[in-house]
């Protein structure tokens, strides 16, 4: 008598793709956690606008307005409630809460008396441009004239 020894196949191949895919799908899985997690700190985004464009208490200087998320890029729209001369508002991004900001984070102008330019966009490069500094560096930005009743919006991308 002869005895045939014939593996089950179907069952030994599901087995196998079973556990590859399960290895895939965990280094997939933590691959993507590292590259989120390391985005974070690497891309930090501002979550305050500092401006003058609307009157608090207690003073213009002291305008603190958490920017929103708006689809894929940032945005502060604000109405403002006075007018202004070119050059008497400033600006400048910052890290926190409107009642607990980080001030040695910030994105503004590297130097003083930098007018933003209106409905431009302007790259970081630009001497007027929001750049990254730690440690309280850079200078407040400055607005050009404000208009009363007008609305006013800061995208960041």
């Amino acid at each position: 008598m002869k005895t045939i020894f014939t593996p089950n196949f179907h069952q030994l191949s599901i087995h196998s793709f079973y556990f590859s895919m399960r290895k895939f799908y965990s280094k997939l899985v933590l691959g993507l956690l590292l590259f989120i997690l390391s985005s974070v700190s690497a891309f930090a985004q501002p979550s305050i606008l500092f401006t003058g464009i609307t009157t608090t208490t207690p003073a213009q200087s002291n305008s603190r307005t958490a920017v929103s998320t708006v689809g894929g890029f940032r945005q502060v729209r604000l109405q403002a409630n006075t007018s202004h001369t070119a050059s008497t508002v400033g600006w400048a991004f910052h890290v926190g809460s409107t009642g607990s900001p980080d001030y040695a984070s910030n994105w503004r102008p590297q130097s003083a008396s930098q007018i933003l330019s209106a409905n431009t966009f302007i790259p970081t490069s630009f001497a007027n441009g929001a750049k990254y500094n730690t440690g309280g560096g850079g200078s407040d930005g400055l607005l050009p004239a404000i208009t009363s009743g007008n609305y006013y919006i800061f995208n960041v991308s």
